[in-house]
């Protein structure tokens, strides 16, 4: 094992975990207080209880604002109305664009899944209507560029091209989709997470269980699921944040999307509409519809619990690989290098984590239709892993372009807890000149 120094973290591991221990502590909290409280409400509980101790931590501790790629002056310029008002053209043309996607695309006013995610844009919006306003004002003069790409994407709308980087305006636009894209389907998810987690939460209290002297396994698989439930909410929950907090002022903005159509499609057939409704439908069937954990042991308790216990071990560490993100989370970009947290055991620990949790929680080597059915849905499991393989090697791809990710990943090589895979495995070492060159395998 080398000793070298791996690269610093661009965010705090511990002052994420604060931030989702007091989630936890919020939504419990709630639950007691008022358990009619609607998913709304619990919601913004939520993401407020989580995100208060990570700004102020990294604000007071790590001092974001003051690293070189915020680019913060000591002493604020004299303010500039004429380019203000350009980078405010961009950044409302950029709202804009965003609603255009919810006005314009059916899928989002006719799908049920959406519904959710509806309740929260009025709010949003108004928020970021005066929010924005108020912070391109005190941050346009403390730059030291500050001519961004909203001051660009400004340039654009208002015709005036020759004054415009396209790269910048490209950069931009991406970026627009993915948020357009991501925001809606994580707030979403997460209200669901939200409302099986009261559900499950006033179910058990209602059934006493925790103070009940009767020992019944029932009452450990409902511990279990809530457990396994509260975990997916904060996995989302760090998701969403993500998506929402990207601010140069907590060096949280972003760098750069991925600039290849595999690597947008890999990602993007993971989520909803594409994994449910056509990746599900088409090739994962059999697998999806297998019985969960918890049917297949339901007749031996003690099997019941030791595999409850894996499904949520797995569950937590792909929760706590989101919550090392902290502010930082969101699919196709790049953000700062991420060190921290499991990240400094291998790299994509939330990809190795969410396959063994899929392999805990719908059990592929048993199946109803004897061994030929397990066959079946163990190459349907390799298909999913091999579907995050390829997401694995896009990210490697996209972010070799940093040089303090290849240092991460050439530490990862001689120090990662998989390292020794590499012997038998070839294609599963990272090579800065494969990854430059955009290569898979």
């Amino acid at each position: 094992m080398t000793k070298g120094k791996i690269p610093p973290s661009a965010s705090s591991f511990f002052i994420n975990l604060i931030g989702g221990l007091s989630y936890i502590l919020a939504a419990n909290i709630t639950f007691e207080l008022n358990p009619q409280a609607d998913v709304f409400t619990v919601s913004i509980v939520s993401v407020t209880a989580a995100l208060v101790p990570i700004i102020c931590g990294e604000l007071l501790f790590l001092n974001v604002h003051k690293r070189p790629g915020v680019g913060l002056l000591e002493t604020p310029l004299e303010k500039n109305p004429e380019r203000l008002q350009t980078k405010l053209l961009g950044y409302y043309g950029s709202l804009a664009l965003m609603m255009s996607f919810y006005i314009f695309i059916p899928l989002y006013s006719n799908d049920e899944f959406f519904i959710p995610a509806l309740s929260y844009f009025m709010p949003l919006l108004m928020l970021y209507i005066v929010g924005g306003a108020v912070y391109f004002s005190e941050m346009d003069c403390r730059l030291e560029n500050p001519y961004d790409s909203y001051w660009h994407f400004g340039n654009f709308l208002s015709g005036r091209w020759a004054d415009t980087d396209r790269a910048m305006v490209v950069s931009h636009v991406k970026s627009i989709a993915l948020r357009a894209c991501y925001i809606p389907m994580m707030l979403s998810y997460f209200s669901i997470y939200i409302s099986t987690l009261m559900k499950g939460h006033n179910e058990f209290l209602a059934a006493n269980l925790a103070v009940s002297s009767d020992f019944t396994w029932y009452g450990v698989l409902k511990l279990i699921m809530l457990a396994y439930f509260f975990l997916g909410a904060m996995d989302i929950l760090f998701g969403l944040i993500g998506y929402f907090m990207t601010f140069r002022v907590l060096d949280s903005h972003i760098r750069s999307t991925d600039p290849t159509l595999i690597g947008w499609l890999v990602c993007l057939i993971c989520y909803y509409p594409f994994w449910e409704l056509f990746m599900i439908s088409v090739f994962f069937q059999d697998f999806y519809s297998n019985p969960e954990w918890h049917e297949w042991f339901k007749s031996t308790p003690v099997l019941m619990l030791i595999w409850g216990t894996l499904a949520i071990v797995f569950m937590c560490t792909e929760s706590l690989t989101t919550l090392t993100f902290g502010i930082r989370f969101s699919n196709l970009t790049y953000r700062g290098v991420i060190t921290a947290g499991l990240f400094r055991f291998t790299k994509h620990p939330q990809y190795v984590s969410k396959m063994f949790n899929r392999f805990f929680w719908y059990v592929p080597i048993l199946s109803l239709n004897g061994a030929f059915g397990s066959l079946q849905t163990m190459i349907m499991f390799a298909g999913i892993c091999f579907i995050y393989y390829l997401r694995a090697r896009t990210e490697e791809n996209h972010l070799s372009r940093y040089p303090e990710y290849v240092e991460y990943a050439n530490w990862i090589n001689e120090n990662g807890i998989f390292r020794f895979l590499g012997k038998y495995f070839p294609f599963l070492v990272y090579s800065e000149e494969k990854a430059k060159a955009g290569k898979l395998f």
